[in-house]
């Protein structure tokens, strides 16, 4: 072969070569980021791959050298393999993004989780795409592939915007992220990623207040502080190794088993380089877990750390749940109590101070520590449960009947506590409960919430304006915030809220 064509077909058969191999590189890389950039950079791409095609076909149908005409052949075949494939995967990508598009609602049995970009950019895109694939390899390696969902969704820019495109999806779980720059330095970018929890439950469900207080605890946020330079990449380390064990824990409590949950926050907790707030959370996450596989023993001992690291409500009402498992009804009034003063907004202590009155037939009471916990969140639906079962015991049986309704209603993608609720407000109204003797409760208005300090157990010897004196707050406070009958005699024992005073 003359000189001239040996150094044509060896210029011919860099770029047949490099070509695929790019490409190939940016797709394993990448994924499918570059069918979302923009025109130009796309066009560019495509003529390049075009050209590296057009020199490998050239050199490969010409007379010359057998080797270089090998090569170019397998360049060639590797250049439109990897269109094809890529083809491939854009088109499973396209079928659901319309699905996406159509937002069609996530079908019971199946665990949902979101997945929300902060923007629409092709990083952005990118990044959602990894957490994705990091999920899937979560979940495939604990087997439950043919019982989640993970969908794209549309950026969200607040837990109220979080929450309600998961309502609308029926998604038990959605994950979505906020960044802005640094104020003293805006080539700083903090981002934050949150995991959302409606709730996990999607099995069947008793209607048991243990049960429905942990079913309680899993509705919550968490919340990944991280940083990055302005030029760096959007996608934290960090956050693909927590957020998606995290998601993927609350998933497998919605399908009620807690011991994969367990043993993923433990991985979490492994991690370096979480704030010791997060550290908290994951522990009072795996507590929760804890209690769902009947350890409250151990269930404590998390707990505990979580407060050692950062007191915090959820970890005292955790303690609280843990006393409540182990029949230590004193101990758990004091953690639920102890929750309350740490977080007054925090709606689940109240509920459990309500299951405590209860079990000592203090129904009217019981109510309003129902109601303050609906007034802090009148769309939980665990509230409303408990408001039902409150009142079957005071043989208000179509009172109960709404509230059951009023949690079926609430329970988005809980799947188990929308049945069990409907069923039982049907049950009651076939075979209505006896009812417990107890005081006649006033007509009271729609519950708001109450900005409370302190929770109060009347002893001997009390009075209103003892503990109001005592307490620093006015009398009438005090019985506009527990609803109280002006003219009538407090018990020992009575639990009452003592609002803040402006």
């Amino acid at each position: 072969m003359p000189t001239k064509n040996r150094l044509l077909y060896g210029a011919l058969l860099i770029p047949a070569v490099l070509g695929p191999v790019f490409f190939l590189a940016g797709i394993l890389s990448r994924g499918l980021a570059i069918y979302y950039a923009e025109n130009g950079r796309l066009v560019v791409t495509c003529l390049l791959l075009s050209l590296s095609a057009t020199a490998a076909a050239y050199v490969a149908v010409r007379p010359g050298n057998a080797t270089a005409r090998i090569v170019a052949g397998a360049a060639l075949l590797i250049n439109l393999g990897s269109l094809a494939y890529s083809a491939r995967l854009w088109s499973i990508d396209m079928e659901r993004a319309f699905a996406e598009v159509e937002m069609a609602p996530i079908q019971v049995g199946r665990v949902g989780i979101l997945i929300s970009p902060v923007d629409h950019s092709p990083e952005a895109v990118h990044e959602a795409r990894a957490i994705e694939r990091r999920l899937n390899s979560i979940i495939d390696q604990l087997d439950l592939s043919d019982y989640f969902i993970v969908r794209h969704a549309y950026p969200v820019y607040s837990s109220e915007q979080a929450e309600r495109l998961a309502h609308r999806m029926r998604a038990h779980i959605i994950i979505w992220k906020t960044e802005r720059p640094q104020r003293w330095d805006s080539q700083v970018i903090d981002m934050t990623y949150h995991v959302t929890v409606l709730g996990a439950n999607e099995t069947e469900l008793d209607l048991q207040p243990l049960r429905l207080m942990l079913l309680m605890g899993t509705s919550d946020t968490f919340t990944l502080h991280t940083t990055r330079l302005q030029e760096e990449d959007t996608l934290s380390p960090l956050a693909l190794q927590v957020v998606a064990p995290v998601a993927s824990a609350f998933g497998c409590l919605s399908l009620d088993r807690p011991m994969q949950a367990a043993t993923l926050y433990d991985g979490v907790l492994q991690i370096e380089g979480l704030s010791a707030e997060q550290r908290a959370a994951v522990h009072a996450y795996y507590g929760t877990a804890l209690l769902y596989l009947e350890r409250p023993d151990l269930a404590m001992e998390q707990f505990e750390l979580s407060n050692e690291l950062q007191p915090n409500a959820m970890a005292w009402t955790g303690i609280g749940n843990a006393s409540l498992a182990g029949r230590d009804h004193p101990s758990a009034r004091e953690a639920y109590t102890r929750a309350i003063a740490v977080d007054p907004y925090n709606p689940m202590p109240y509920c459990g101070l309500g299951i405590l009155l209860l079990r000592e037939s203090r129904v009217s009471q019981a109510l309003t520590m129902y109601r303050q916990a609906i007034a802090l969140q009148p769309s939980s639906s665990v509230p409303y449960a408990l408001v039902g079962m409150a009142q079957e015991l005071s043989g208000d049986i179509d009172a109960a009947r709404e509230a059951y309704h009023m949690s079926a209603s609430f329970a988005g993608p809980m799947a188990g506590l929308y049945t069990a609720s409907v069923e039982r407000a049907d049950e009651i109204l076939r075979n209505p409960p006896t009812p417990v003797p107890t005081a006649t409760p006033r007509p009271r208005p729609t519950p708001t919430p109450v900005a409370t300090v302190a929770i109060y157990r009347v002893e001997r010897g009390d009075t209103l304006a003892k503990i109001a004196q005592d307490m620093g707050v006015t009398i009438q406070a005090l019985i506009d915030a527990n609803e109280l009958d002006p003219d009538g005699f407090l018990q020992v024992g009575q639990t009452l809220l003592i609002p803040k005073m402006n």
